[in-house]
């Protein structure tokens, strides 16, 4: 009998990585890569692109656990001379990993006392167990939350109700025999989980403080052409390619390929459950207060954090430092002093939080700032000069699937940065308005689905473990292409109407 423990695919990822880099880097050495005439790649940037093959391979592989890999920064970096240990660690403690922290404190906090279960009850009162409709809600609420919200907070907001849905559905198909096959379940599990990653990262495209990438842009343009893209404006390229993106991915894994509306869940039996699980939950208790309104007071500073810094004039508030002061106040606040254990959370219960989407997050930054630093966004950005004097169409062609797909092992905020300088001289010498190539270019980065490190909420989602790696980017890829396909066609539609017909 043939049993293979550790699977092929693995074993080949775990060689090929550092094999394909070391390749690379022979080649750039032997002049064979790297070197042209009008740019040249830095030594150090062949050393950070070989790094990235390495990860990248290992990563979509799970060679090894992806926390490990993105591990890997803190020792090649520094060995390859490509920046100093303090250099590839500051990425570890950045803003966004504190904002990862602080909001699973919050959602433990939740799921500690069931308030995630009362939530989910509640939805599930209002739109029944149907795997389909239940899709659609968790793809509705995160898209419209995300547009005023940051995606990494919706996203953590969310998760628990998806969790305590998927455990229901697990616990009543052994209790009541519902025979729904495990396969059938791994693909709810699978496609609720991505629908909410999908969706919260698009709803960041909706409006200019939706995302990092938009804030961004708004201030390179103002910076450099003393314009900025009001709202009505915005929204008008938004709204329409969202309603275009968002019903194709719905249709794609809520019918094509997930088939979820091929899982029959016996409503009444189920409901019946649910309720008897309502009332299981007794009346309202004073730590469930407590936990919602310090949850709600959360969620409004996220949502009105600009307006609280310009009314208290605190200029360095951001939705780490929010997050981070509910999770003290969760820890810190007593519920009462004649308790043994008087807080809502104890720093023993925060250590079971999934420690290493923090390393996730810390190792794909540390990689895209040694990306930027070395010049490597620029190479790629200068070889991309070759796409002067196309048409419009066949400009996005060639940018926005490039953006979308580098997105997937780069900070979408750090790429931003580096292409907003390069994409805007190419729309100068294309004779274009900035906004008509810059915006699509900018959206397009917010469009990564393959990856955990791509975008916060693809690594918070990728937590669950309810799916590998492989099926996320398999999955993911799809994704992608029909985002970027979308965003073509509208971004040229728009063009026309906006540009050229007025």
């Amino acid at each position: 009998m043939n049993c293979t423990i550790y699977p092929r695919y693995k074993q080949l990822g775990l060689i090929l990585g550092p094999l394909l880099a070391f390749v690379y880097y022979q080649c750039y050495l032997l002049e064979w890569v790297g070197h042209s005439d009008n740019t040249t790649l830095s030594i150090n940037g062949a050393a950070v692109v070989s790094v990235t093959l390495f990860m990248s391979i290992w990563w979509l592989t799970e060679a090894v656990s992806i926390s490990i890999t993105s591990l890997i920064p803190l020792i090649l970096l520094p060995m390859l001379s490509i920046s100093s240990i303090q250099d590839a660690a500051l990425p570890y403690a950045s803003p966004a990993v504190y904002l990862f922290l602080g909001g699973f404190i919050v959602a433990k906090t939740f799921e500690k006392w069931s308030l995630h279960k009362r939530l989910a009850y509640w939805l599930i009162a209002k739109v029944g167990f149907s795997p389909i409709k239940l899709l659609a809600s968790f793809m509705l609420v995160p898209l419209i939350l995300s547009m005023w919200m940051n995606n990494s907070s919706t996203t953590l907001l969310i998760l628990p109700m998806v969790i305590v849905i998927i455990e229901t559905i697990e616990r009543q198909n052994e209790e009541l025999k519902l025979n729904i096959s495990p396969q059938h379940l791994s693909q709810f599990k699978t496609f609720v989980c991505l629908g909410v990653c999908y969706s919260a990262s698009l709803g960041g495209i909706g409006t200019p403080i939706g995302t990092a990438p938009n804030i961004i842009l708004q201030g390179f343009l103002f910076e450099k052409y003393g314009v900025e893209i009001d709202m009505i404006m915005w929204i008008s390229f938004s709204l329409p390619l969202l309603l275009m993106v968002c019903p194709l991915l719905f249709a794609y894994m809520g019918l094509i390929r997930g088939q979820l509306h091929t899982i029959n869940i016996p409503q009444d039996q189920i409901i019946e459950k649910i309720k008897s699980s309502q009332t299981e939950l007794g009346p309202w208790t004073r730590e469930q207060y407590m936990v919602l309104i310090i949850f709600l007071l959360t969620a409004s500073a996220w949502i009105l954090k600009s307006s609280i810094k310009e009314m208290l004039s605190m200029p360095y508030l951001n939705d780490a430092s929010i997050a981070m002061t509910a999770a003290i106040a969760f820890m810190t606040i007593p519920i009462s002093l004649r308790r043994e254990q008087p807080f809502l959370m104890t720093w023993e219960e925060a250590q079971k939080l999934p420690w290493g989407v923090l390393m996730i997050i810390g190792g794909g930054m540390s990689l895209s700032a040694a990306i930027q630093a070395h010049g490597v966004s620029v190479y790629i950005g200068n070889k991309l000069l070759f796409i002067n004097g196309l048409d419009y169409i066949l400009v996005l062609c060639v940018l926005i699937p490039f953006i979308s797909f580098s997105s997937e092992i780069t900070s979408n905020a750090a790429l931003t940065s580096a292409i907003l300088p390069i994409i805007s001289q190419l729309a100068d010498s294309l004779h274009l308005d900035p906004i008509a190539l810059l915006l699509p270019c900018v959206t397009a980065a917010s469009m990564a689905f393959m990856l955990p490190s791509a975008t916060p909420p693809n690594a918070i989602i990728y937590s669950t473990g309810f799916f590998t790696l492989p099926r996320m980017a398999k999955i993911g890829f799809f994704a992608n292409i029909v985002s970027i396909s979308c965003l073509i066609i509208w971004s040229t539609i728009w063009y026309h109407y906006v540009f050229v017909h007025f």
